[in-house]
């Protein structure tokens, strides 16, 4: 200044040219889920990150140790959905992961092949035959599995005592929606 007094400033910089590591913990990728709403949990190498899907930063609540959670809305129906996940340290450096996502919401059909409400049977063992989703997860008839095809077809073997019957068919899908029939008064 003009009186002669002398004074100084120090800044310190870092420079942060390292890239955060991007980890996906939940839902992995190629996951089929049944709802559009995804509970995303990550890891991130470093603190402070923001978290992007799609260019959109989320509202993500950093849990500790690394981990980040976030809330995502899947758009456009069911299906396979690509997302693009980004995380950004405070320097603007990206780390990027990938996230496929299979989105079923349906319920998994069902038909059976001979079989009606109110039938007449006459063969001991009964033979329950049918078709389902192709790839479906379990199918149960009563209280037996299913011998399960990766087609859908599906067949199992009941025991059935003389009188009125229910036969109950629940299929589950690779999603976990399920569908139930029931066929009552089998004789």
């Amino acid at each position: 200044d003009l009186a002669g007094n002398e004074g100084a400033l120090v800044v310190a910089v870092v420079r942060d040219i390292v890239e955060p590591r991007l980890t996906l913990i939940s839902p992995k990728s190629g996951d089929v889920i049944n709802t559009a709403r995804v509970d995303l949990l990550v890891h991130v190498s470093e603190g402070g990150c923001a978290l992007l899907v799609d260019g959109e930063r989320l509202d993500a609540t950093d849990i500790g140790a690394g981990r980040m959670r976030a809330t995502l809305t899947l758009r456009g129906g069911d299906g396979v959905k690509v997302l693009f996940l980004r995380a950004e340290d405070l320097a603007g450096n990206p780390g990027e992961a990938r996230l496929m996502l299979d989105l079923d919401t349906t319920a998994p059909s069902i038909g059976l092949i001979g079989l009606s409400d109110g039938a007449r049977v006459t063969t001991e063992p009964l033979e329950v035959r049918g078709t389902t989703e192709a790839r479906a997860k379990v199918v149960w008839v009563n209280d037996v599995m299913a011998d399960l095809e990766s087609d859908g077809s599906f067949r199992a073997t009941l025991r059935l005592a003389e009188g009125h019957k229910e036969i109950r068919v629940r299929a589950i899908d690779r999603a976990n929606n399920a569908k139930d029939i029931f066929y009552y008064e089998i004789q």
